[in-house]
């Protein structure tokens, strides 16, 4: 026995294909990646309900030998909203869900998640190009589809933008770029995350500390996140999620050393929000000092019997409260009444966010459709007469007539 500093541990990620929910993998340990948590992870508590029998009693302070029951997993997951790191020019090695944590992390908490298509060679900006539609390399518009992202150059920086069609290898996209793209210049895909009806997988992990006693699983872990973007600040992500049970393991014969592969952090300094009307291309940059999302991602557990599950056959998607899968707030100055007529005109707007400008370091954040629900006046920063605007999203109004879950998604997260 030894006495080990709490906060050096480590932790690594299995996903549970659909119909082995809290199937027990931890002998594959090369099934399971690294996460890349935040020090001062709390390892979860190894949980279980213990019975009361009700035993009858002869004597004033009998009782019973309680009968163990079901056992349970909570923990929390922070770590940073790290993008990763591979520059997606279109013939390049893509990011893959068995080296990229928060891949699996994301796809499996969202359920829905797609890559832009690769090619034999880089993609460029071509002739014709204008500030809201990106002609390509011939033959690669297909790599682009409505709902996903293209990332341009935009004289000395990156611009990311949310597609709205592509007609051939002409792509259209939704919010107008600061400027043309730089003729030439390589043309960026990503990875988009978005939310799907019934997610069907669900996550393991292997956590260890230096104490080699200190070893357990936790099984069909599942449950929502949070997103946080502070203006300086490195950008962060946090997992709350809640499982079938955490089970004590052998002891390890030696902490794992972590290797974090597609692991990119990004700072929110080169950041940008907009808040365009749905509809129109114009661009519409808002100065804000503050910018906070609500997440309502959130599951429950099917109950029955099972072998395998702690009585939990498998986690379900549920409604977000009023439907509103995204709640946000941003504070920008108070210049004049645009915000309040937004509010008032019920006016479709979408949200914005790119968080980082280098190539394979960059998120866009983007809830396509929101509508202005609350306008209070607030400083700004400095002490500037300002005003908080509240939002709330909608499905995605521009695809209305779709049937695909990225199209119409409330909120889809690209990383580029």
């Amino acid at each position: 026995m030894t006495y080990e500093i709490n906060s050096l541990r480590s932790a690594r990620v299995y996903v549970e294909p659909a119909g082995s929910y809290a199937v027990d993998n931890s002998a594959t340990t090369g099934d399971f990646i690294d996460v890349p948590i935040t020090e001062g992870f709390s390892m979860p508590g190894p949980a279980r309900e213990m019975l009361d029998p009700m035993l009858a009693q002869v004597r004033i302070d009998g009782r019973a030998e309680r009968v163990a029951g079901k056992r349970s997993a909570a923990m929390q997951l922070a770590m940073l909203l790290a993008s990763h790191g591979v520059d997606m020019v279109g013939n390049e090695t893509q990011p893959a869900a068995t080296t990229w944590a928060l891949r699996r992390l994301l796809t499996a908490t969202l359920g829905g998640v797609s890559l832009t298509g690769t090619e034999a060679a880089a993609t460029t900006v071509q002739a014709g190009t204008t500030s809201t539609v990106v002609n390509v390399t011939t033959g690669h518009g297909d790599r682009w589809t409505g709902g996903s992202v293209i990332v341009c150059q935009v004289g000395s920086t990156l611009e990311a933008r949310e597609v709205l069609s592509v007609s051939s290898d002409a792509v259209s996209v939704k919010q107008a770029f600061s400027a043309t793209p730089t003729s030439s210049s390589n043309v960026r895909g990503g990875v988009t995350f978005y939310p799907a009806e019934d997610p069907d997988t669900s996550l393991q992990f292997l956590l260890q500390g230096r104490e080699t006693a200190d070893h357990f699983l936790a099984r069909g872990m599942q449950g929502g996140f949070q997103i946080e973007c502070k203006p300086g600040q490195l950008a962060k992500v946090t997992f709350d999620l809640k499982g079938a049970a955490c089970t004590k393991l052998l002891d390890h014969s030696g902490i794992n050393v972590p290797s974090h592969a597609n692991w990119s952090p990004v700072a929110v300094v080169a950041s940008e929000l907009t808040v365009p009307t749905v509809g129109s291309t114009t661009r519409n940059r808002v100065l804000a000092s503050d910018f906070s999302l609500q997440l309502a991602v959130a599951y429950e557990p099917v109950t029955g019997y099972t072998l395998d599950g702690e009585t939990i056959v498998r986690m379900r998607r549920q409604r977000p409260r009023d439907g509103v899968l995204v709640r946000g707030t941003f504070t920008v100055p108070y210049e004049d009444a645009t915000w309040i007529t937004a509010r008032d005109d019920r006016e479709d707007r979408a949200i914005f966010m790119q968080v980082g400008a280098s190539a394979g370091a960059g998120w866009l954040i983007a809830i396509p459709t929101v509508q202005i629900t609350e306008v209070a006046r607030a400083a700004s920063a400095s002490g500037i007469s300002g005003q908080t605007v509240t939002f709330e999203s909608r499905l995605d109004s521009s695809a209305a007539a779709s049937t695909t879950e990225r199209s119409y998604a409330a909120l889809r997260l690209h990383a580029w």
